[in-house]
């Protein structure tokens, strides 16, 4: 029986890293972000990285403003549309985003240009490298179930870029020379994902061919672009509150910022894993349940990320910056609160609302979030002048998320099952 369970289990794994098309490309991209770390720290010092970093996060807002919402609600206008239909579907996002990505480049540009004195020029190329990840066909070719076209036409330029760059590093090459090449490898992305997306099929079904017909789609992404937007707003601002007003702490914090990113990009294949689980309940008995067994292992599990998270950041810190930066703990433990509230919280955004069809609680926690965030950070970095202030103030954010969320959620999981309510809630009435 035990050799029959592991087997059982070992299977299991094998279907979950086979199905997950995010897997690799998640993998490859962490270990990517961890591997330049100590390199570009070395060879161009805390300042000129804190700078890239910085150009990151404002690109990475960009990026969520030149998706205009195709990446949240982008794979389930594909997976629903006629196959024959949906290289014309991928024209007309093309025709969307591309004067939204002019004038996100403009601004983004200015940004980075202001809020990296230090380095102007190396913070703006840092900051359209990262906003040209939002004219990507990812959402396109998950909602198509193309996971490997997905990997060659975006994570292969983009890390041919950072590989590139450094090298050039290493090789003692000018830091312009660094970010020109993820620059390169960001642009590449865009023809090769419109190649493999539209082929040699003919778009002439397209919607968009009117500035009428312009507006009404701007209108009919508006909902994805708000949750998407003001989510990305609420994790890119405190980086630049910290250039702007306490700048001593940028290096520190900017540094524990790309931790928890990389956390969170790593443990996305556990939200990812059930979100094909749990929606998948054959009843409404099978969903609550699904969602309360679900819910009670990511709490444990996010508890556990938190004290890792605690254990190891300094150290991690330390290492990856050959000792230029250091961690303090009123930094380590804020963020750390943050990262487990962003493991629940995303599972029940991501998996639970959706499946009781309740999207708009989502919609409503991140606003929650936005508000908290940005009001309590920008008064305690101006009174303060701390980057841990910063932190703070989003751990605050975060856990008010969370509880939002939680609210919303325990009625659903706690409400007995009936044939009348099971109708109800799937059909969102």
């Amino acid at each position: 029986m035990r050799r029959r369970g592991l087997s059982m289990a070992r299977r299991r794994f094998e279907q979950i890293v086979r199905k997950s098309p995010y897997l690799w490309t998640f993998a490859l991209t962490v270990l990517a972000g961890l591997a330049s770390l100590p390199i570009v720290i070395s060879s161009y010092g805390s300042e000129t990285w804190a700078a890239i970093a910085l150009g990151q996060a404002v690109g990475t807002f960009g990026a969520v403003c030149v998706s205009f919402g195709y990446g949240a609600f982008g794979p389930s206008y594909v997976a629903s549309a006629d196959p024959a239909l949906r290289p014309a579907l991928y024209v007309d996002s093309l025709i969307i985003r591309a004067p939204i990505l002019v004038l996100s480049t403009a601004l983004c540009s200015a940004a980075a240009w202001i809020l990296a004195p230090s380095a102007p020029a190396v913070g703006v190329c840092a900051s359209v490298a990262g906003l040209l990840f939002g004219m990507n066909g990812n959402w396109f070719f998950i909602g198509s179930a193309r996971p490997v076209a997905m990997f060659m036409t975006d994570a292969v330029p983009r890390l041919s870029g950072v590989v590139v760059g450094l090298s050039i590093a290493m090789a003692g090459g000018q830091v312009a020379f660094f970010v020109g090449a993820q620059l390169l490898g960001s642009f590449l992305s865009i023809p090769a994902s419109a190649a493999v997306a539209i082929g040699r099929n003919k778009v002439s079904q397209r919607k968009i061919r009117t500035l009428s017909d312009y507006w009404d789609a701007l209108r009919n992404q508006s909902s994805g672009f708000l949750l998407a937007g003001t989510a990305s707003l609420y994790v890119s601002l405190p980086v630049a509150l910290v250039a702007l007003v306490a700048p001593n702490s940028l290096p520190a914090y900017a540094l524990g910022d790309k931790l928890v990113r990389f956390a969170t990009a790593g443990l996305t294949i556990v939200t990812q894993v059930l979100q094909g689980w749990v929606p998948a309940s054959r009843s409404m008995d099978e969903l609550v349940a699904r969602s309360a067994r679900s819910a009670r292992a990511i709490a444990v599990w996010a508890v556990l990320v938190g004290v890792l998270f605690c254990a190891l950041a300094k150290f991690v810190g330390v290492s990856l910056s050959h000792g230029q930066i250091a961690l303090p703990w009123a930094l380590v433990v804020p963020m750390a609160v943050s990262l487990s509230c962003i493991v629940v919280s995303q599972f029940f955004g991501l998996v639970v609302l959706p499946a009781f069809n309740k999207q708009s609680v989502a919609v409503a926690s991140t606003v929650i979030g936005a508000v908290v965030a940005t009001a309590t950070a920008v008064v305690a970095v101006s009174v303060f002048r701390q980057g841990y202030t910063v932190a703070i103030s989003v751990a605050a954010a975060e856990v008010c998320v969370l509880l939002y969320q939680y609210l919303k959620v325990r009625p659903l999981l706690n409400v007995p099952v009936c044939s009348k309510w099971s109708t109800e809630v799937r059909s969102g009435e």
